[in-house]
């Protein structure tokens, strides 16, 4: 039987050592030293698993973020200091399937890595495919998570992370999603909906800065990384996003976004990227669950700002 193939990532030569050391003989180990290195490698060499370090030396919850918006992602353990009370917290806010916390035992270590892959198989053969993916292994019907747009926003993101936690600048991420879009193309118009995207692309970039990351999220919506943003300039660009729609038209739909903001001045707790959009997430289902159009900030109290004017999308 081939062994499963592990990517520790992982910038410390000993720690990487010793953990190759743990694992050899049973697993295909492989190491990467930086962030963009363990997408490289993942990306032309793949691999069940990822060991990702969580340090200030390396963002190990921004990597897990990044591989889990991805259709099929590998199983990921994230690797935490002996000193990190909320590992578990953190690890399931970016997705991880598992975490270890130093310091770390080879028995300990043989032990996460056999029940997370053995788990990560068994969930592969009873979970549903994921809607757009093609079943037969074929190219998607909606690519806008695998698009060539998703996979440079990750790279970016990977380092824009890492930097906001190093110099501690602010930063916002916001989702914008069509409202009931669902009911506004039938499926057999799917092909509208991609030249939908296309244009909606087009049209948010222009609304935000050059430093600003936008790509495709989900089905009719879109994800934007806001680099040295606070709150308040969060909401201008999510009301600039919603103007910047206002030019399409034919079938009346609205426009919704939900706004996350970490700032190292008034947030405790690192910065995890995972947890930013679990929380835009949540507040665009706030939104739209007030009635749509209007932008909602997570952990804000009273319901989102409403938009007056309705907008129509072709």
């Amino acid at each position: 039987m081939t062994p499963a193939r592990v990517l520790l990532a992982e910038p410390s030569a000993p720690v990487a050592n010793a953990l190759r050391g743990f694992l050899s003989g049973k697993y295909a180990v492989r190491i990467a030293r930086t962030e963009e290195e363990a997408l490289a490698l993942l990306g032309s060499e793949g691999a069940e698993l990822v060991v990702a370090s969580q340090s200030a030396l390396f963002d190990g919850e921004g990597l897990c973020a990044a591989l889990k918006s991805r259709v099929a992602s590998p199983a990921v353990v994230l690797v935490y200091p002996p000193d990190e009370s909320e590992a578990d917290a953190r690890s399931s806010a970016a997705g991880a399937e598992g975490c270890l916390v130093g310091p770390l035992k080879a028995g300990t270590v043989l032990s996460c890595v056999k029940n997370v892959l053995r788990l990560h198989s068994l969930e592969a053969l009873v979970l549903p495919p994921v809607p757009g993916q093609a079943e037969d292994g074929g190219e998607p019907e909606l690519t806008a998570q695998t698009s060539a747009d998703f996979q440079t926003f990750r790279s970016l993101l990977v380092r824009e992370v890492k930097r906001s936690r190093r110099f501690r600048y602010p930063v916002s991420l916001a989702i914008v999603g069509l409202d009931g879009f669902d009911n506004v193309l039938a499926p057999e118009e799917i092909e509208r909906l991609r030249v939908l995207s296309t244009s909606v692309v087009e049209l948010l970039v222009g609304a935000l800065r050059e430093v600003d990351l936008i790509a495709p999220y989900r089905v009719a919506s879109w994800v934007a990384f806001l680099p040295h943003t606070p709150l308040g300039g969060a909401q201008e660009a999510a009301a600039r996003m919603q103007d910047a729609l206002s030019g399409l038209g034919e079938t009346f739909v609205t426009v919704s976004v939900g706004v996350a903001t970490h700032d190292p001045l008034h947030t405790s707790g690192p910065l995890s990227f995972g947890a930013l959009v679990d929380a835009a997430e949540e507040a665009l289902g706030t939104a739209r669950n007030e009635g749509g159009n209007r932008i909602v900030v997570a952990g804000a109290s009273g319901g989102g700002r409403r938009k007056k004017s309705r907008i129509s999308i072709a």
